[in-house]
């Protein structure tokens, strides 16, 4: 193989590279912002079901 062609086959690979960290990374993020909400859901909701076995 030509140098050339080796040189875009190495940009070609580094970007699949960095696309597939970037995607990986949001992916992560999102998971995170949907755990913390859910445990906010959570804690709201035993609270609330506390609040009414007891009646405030």
């Amino acid at each position: 193989m030509n140098n050339k062609g080796f040189a875009i086959t190495t940009m070609v690979y580094a970007l699949v590279i960095l696309l597939s960290m970037s995607m990986f990374l949001v992916l992560n993020i999102l998971d995170n912002n949907y755990n913390d909400n859910k445990e906010l859901v959570n804690s709201i909701q035993e609270e609330l079901d506390e609040c009414l076995k007891t009646g405030c």
